[in-house]
């Protein structure tokens, strides 16, 4: 792994753990609970670690104190949008998170329960939103939207994204729950998403 990813990977973390994960603890969609990194672990505990990390996309779990976890995929960019972002094509042809995601829905397989993205201002470092979404919400209402979505991806180094706003989820009444700078907290307890088209 190159430097610079290494590097990235370690400031998403320590972001995660020190700024966000504090404000996902408040929304309904987690709960309290110990937070569990699986990069770490994989270390200790060899490939299947690995595999939850690189195949099924997991990049944390919730151990509830009750019993049982919850694994979610987690970002965090430097950026002032609001908004989920989703690799869907690679420069080399590898399987992107995207399509590892549908594969994993279509056949059934361990996947993230929920995705979370942060987002921290590249000029003041300053925390300004933070985003919670069922996993198979967001890649269906991808699937179903691609492609009016992917019309509005950005190119990163090798890989486009696709860009979906929190706000746009909301409007269709996907459950998402928002943490914002300046305006505080958004929840929307939709059971049954519609998966509208409004884009």
């Amino acid at each position: 792994m190159k430097q610079n990813v290494k590097e990235k990977i370690s400031w998403s973390a320590q972001q995660l753990r020190d700024r966000i994960w504090p404000i996902l603890q408040m929304s309904p969609m987690i709960d309290v609970g110990r937070l569990v990194r699986v990069e770490e672990h994989d270390k200790l505990y060899g490939t299947h670690f690995t595999d939850l990390d690189r195949e099924d996309g997991i990049d944390y779990f919730i151990r509830y104190e009750q019993g049982g976890s919850k694994g979610f995929a987690s970002r965090v960019t430097k950026d002032t949008f609001s908004e989920f972002t989703i690799r869907v094509q690679k420069e080399s042809g590898c399987d992107t998170e995207f399509q590892k995601r549908c594969r994993s829905i279509d056949q059934g397989l361990t996947r993230p329960v929920l995705a979370t993205h942060g987002h921290v201002d590249p000029v003041s470092n300053r925390l300004l939103s933070v985003g919670v979404v069922g996993s198979d919400d967001l890649i269906t209402f991808l699937r179903q939207n691609f492609d009016r979505i992917t019309k509005k991806w950005t190119n990163i180094r090798d890989a486009r994204f696709a860009k979906i706003p929190y706000t746009l989820l909301k409007e269709c009444g996907i459950k998402v729950w928002i943490w914002d700078c300046n305006t505080g907290i958004y929840y929307t307890p939709v059971d049954n998403p519609q998966y509208k088209e409004k884009i």
